[in-house]
């Protein structure tokens, strides 16, 4: 009696995957799908107003639009939320600039500035050394980038918030400005303690929306690109020639 050939082994891929050479699959859930929604005539008639003052033809793309940019805003909002649960609160700038303490330091240095003017006045002496301003262009830049100022939604640290990589033109103007003020750092003993602040969020908050609020969210370009900044955040407040990584490629 002839033994019984062997099956042959036939790999089975997993459901959604492809072979390599293959053109990837659409995904199914990115087909547009329908929803009902209603609206008064009034509201009716105020997004028909909205969407003639944007340029865009019918309500119904008008809404499509507003309706994705609440839920990218309702997921941001959910995962920051989530984070700080876990992490603390992720102060913003009112929290280091209506800080009494703040203030009073800064009362402080400007009555000292007063009196060192005036005893250089009759006991000449040699000047200290400039210290880092926030009124250099490089650290307008910064603060920029570190969420100073909310209307820009391209910046370095406003992209990482809602999950997404920054671009490449932002991550250069960025890391021109620290090299600008890691240059600057060289003879400098002190430093702004808002762009300080600016620094310290540029690293440390980078780090906690890569691990905690978007775990998994970056591709390898952008984790680069936050150990890259993270890195010159280093050489700048300590004044050391710290380098661990390359330079992001995309």
């Amino acid at each position: 009696m002839a033994s019984k050939r062997p099956r042959p082994f036939r790999l089975r891929r997993p459901a959604g995957s492809f072979w390599i050479g293959q053109t990837k699959p659409a995904d199914p859930d990115d087909d547009p799908q329908r929803i009902s929604l209603f609206l008064t005539g009034h509201q009716l008639d105020l997004a028909q107003k909205l969407a003639n003052a944007a340029g865009i033809s019918t309500i119904q793309a008008f809404c499509t639009r507003l309706l994705v940019a609440g839920l990218e805003a309702e997921r941001t909002r959910l995962s920051l939320e989530e984070t700080e649960a876990r992490r603390g609160p992720l102060h913003g700038w009112n929290a280091i600039a209506d800080d009494p303490e703040y203030l009073a330091e800064w009362r402080t240095a400007n009555r000292n500035s007063v009196a060192q003017v005036a005893q250089v006045a009759l006991n000449p002496v040699e000047p200290e050394p400039i210290a880092m301003s926030i009124e250099d262009p490089a650290a307008e830049v910064v603060l920029r980038h570190a969420g100073h100022s909310d209307a820009n939604r391209m910046g370095f640290l406003a992209c990482l918030r809602r999950g997404e990589s920054p671009t490449s033109e932002a991550l250069n103007e960025l890391n021109g400005a620290i090299r600008i003020l890691e240059e600057d750092s060289q003879e400098a003993t002190a430093i702004d303690r808002r762009l300080a602040f600016a620094l310290h969020r540029l690293a440390f908050e980078s780090q906690i929306l890569h691990t905690d609020a978007w775990p998994g969210a970056f591709d390898e370009w952008t984790i680069q690109a936050i150990r890259n900044i993270q890195e010159a955040v280093e050489r700048v407040l300590s004044g050391q020639d710290i380098r661990y990584g390359t330079e992001p490629r995309r």
